[in-house]
């Protein structure tokens, strides 16, 4: 029997699909009539409407676009549906768009302004040197924990990274990762953040209008989901900022320090701005996750250096060369001998080159027309550089595949830059003015890390019933996809205590105690 309204419902999703075709074809058709002068850089060329859509992998799809960077140039152009991703493959093209003159074109937005100002005054170098007793304590805190467990080392290293982001965040300790209330919330939020950023994750990223149509619609689905999130970040790190107050006096944090008010206690409502940054009490909430943020890249990072040192042993007895003649076997490293350790700092430098935590950058959007190199960027094109071609860029960093942290080092054994990364030699962070905001902070918590494993363990490759060493693999492969940052999968590593250690464990306390 006839229903009219069934075909009212059923109406909008018949014609949905209709209106996405029109809507899509009337963008290729309009691409393609573009004069010669405003082309955009080169790229895959794609399908009609889909563009590279199906060839664009869902797992490491960041190798695919470096195949597509090593054909087509330094800088090149992806087509979604009818959208278009700008992709900077090289340091220089980067550096030129992100990081010079050009950079306001595609960072300069009054809310990042604002956050950045608030950020860098509580990460000055005085506050960030003021960690360094926190962070020497809990890379002693690791490696008691997994000299009692060795084949936990990457919930260990999971910790580490919550104890140290929260408690100088935040002044919270961490006791465990599954007894405590932030830790494991603080890693949701980070892999939903870096898989939300994967390209093409939502359908809205390739049809920016789908942000105005009703949840119901087909295609909408994002909608929910991003409002999921958005809720549990934003009760998250309200508590976060709420247990920052608390924690003032007893355990001062960057927050608590640098960020909050006078009157320390005092509560806003989240919609009153204060302060010299004009932020919000909200706002001030998510610059405080921006910083936990980097709690993922840390625990992935640290897990990338027990996978470079079990697969490198000679890396790793040169490291240990380097830090005995230094510090002995009767002390713990400390930031202290910083500069007499060029090799260790070579080495952190080399795990964030040879493996990068994000292959791919945050986004950025142009806000306004633009022409580099010939190459018309227009306004509203999502820009993205591509971490992993320009870190694998044999111009810049010969043999690239290779783990070899003397890339980092002048023919007189002191630490060097590149180019156009004269700091750290390196672009695991960003570029320009959306450059990581931790960056500095993550500098020293890897290095002091590294130094003290490779001053107290050993980590070696297992071996078969044979007694033949199983070295693990390397491959890019062997690593996390999809959206997430990129993590090592699984693998075997013999960790044992050097000699010295154990008596110096005796005086450092559980997790959660504290530097004293």
């Amino acid at each position: 029997m006839y229903n009219p309204l069934s075909l009212g419902l059923a109406l909008p999703i018949i014609l949905f699909p209709i209106i996405c075709y029109a809507f899509n074809l009337h963008v290729y058709l309009y691409m393609k009539s573009r004069p010669l002068k405003l082309r955009m850089p080169p790229g895959p060329k794609g399908l009609p409407i889909l563009g590279s859509l199906l060839d664009l992998p869902p797992d490491r799809y960041w190798l695919k676009i470096d195949e597509w960077v090593k054909k087509h140039g330094p800088i090149i152009t992806i087509k979604l549906l009818g959208k278009r991703v700008v992709v900077l493959g090289s340091a220089k093209v980067a550096a030129d768009l992100l990081a010079d003159r050009r950079s306001a074109i595609y960072s300069d937005r009054p809310r990042h302004r604002r956050f950045r100002k608030a950020i860098h005054a509580g990460l000055q170098p005085k506050a960030l040197a003021s960690y360094h007793t926190l962070e020497e304590h809990e890379a002693r805190v690791f490696v008691k924990e997994v000299s009692q467990n060795p084949d936990a080392f990457r919930d260990c290293a999971k910790r580490f990274a919550a104890a140290l982001i929260l408690r100088t965040t935040y002044g919270h300790s961490t006791l465990t990762l599954s007894t405590d209330r932030f830790a494991q919330r603080v890693f949701s939020s980070a892999t939903n953040f870096a898989g939300s950023l994967a390209p093409g994750r939502f359908l809205v990223d390739i049809l920016p209008w789908l942000q105005h149509v009703p949840r119901w619609i087909p295609g909408a689905g994002w909608q929910k989901k991003a409002a999921e999130w958005a809720e549990n970040d934003r009760v998250l790190y309200i508590e976060l900022l709420q247990t920052a107050r608390e924690n003032a006096v007893k355990q001062p944090s960057f927050i608590s320090e640098g960020l909050l008010p006078q009157e320390k206690g005092e509560n806003l409502n989240c919609d009153d701005e204060y302060g010299p940054y004009g932020v919000t009490e909200e706002e001030l909430a998510y610059i405080g996750g921006t910083i936990s943020q980097t709690a993922d890249t840390i625990m992935s990072t640290v897990s990338t250096l027990f996978l470079a040192l079990t697969s490198h042993p000679a890396v790793l007895s040169r490291a240990q060369a380097e830090v005995d003649s230094v510090v002995g076997r009767s002390r713990w490293p400390t930031f202290a001998d910083r500069e007499k350790l060029p090799y260790v700092g070579a080495l952190a430098r080399e795990v964030c080159r040879w493996r990068p935590v994000a292959p791919l950058s945050v986004p950025h959007a142009s806000t306004k027309d633009d022409m580099y190199n010939g190459y018309f960027i227009p306004a509203g094109t999502t820009v993205i550089s591509c971490t992993w071609s320009i870190h694998h860029d044999p111009a810049v960093y010969a043999d690239p595949s290779s783990f070899n942290p003397s890339r980092f080092l002048d023919a007189n054994g002191k630490e060097i830059g590149t180019e156009e990364a004269k700091e750290r030699g390196h672009h695991v962070f960003g570029f320009g003015r959306r450059m990581c905001p931790g960056a500095t902070m993550s500098d020293h918590a890897i290095f002091i890390f590294a130094a003290c494993i490779i001053w107290a363990l050993d980590m070696r490759p297992v071996r078969d019933k044979h007694g033949v060493e199983i070295i693990p693999p390397v491959d890019p492969l062997q690593f996390s996809s999809g959206g997430e940052a990129s993590h090592p999968l699984p693998f075997p590593s013999s960790i044992t205590l050097r000699s010295g250690v154990q008596e110096l464990l005796e005086d450092v306390p559980f997790p959660g105690a504290g530097p004293d």
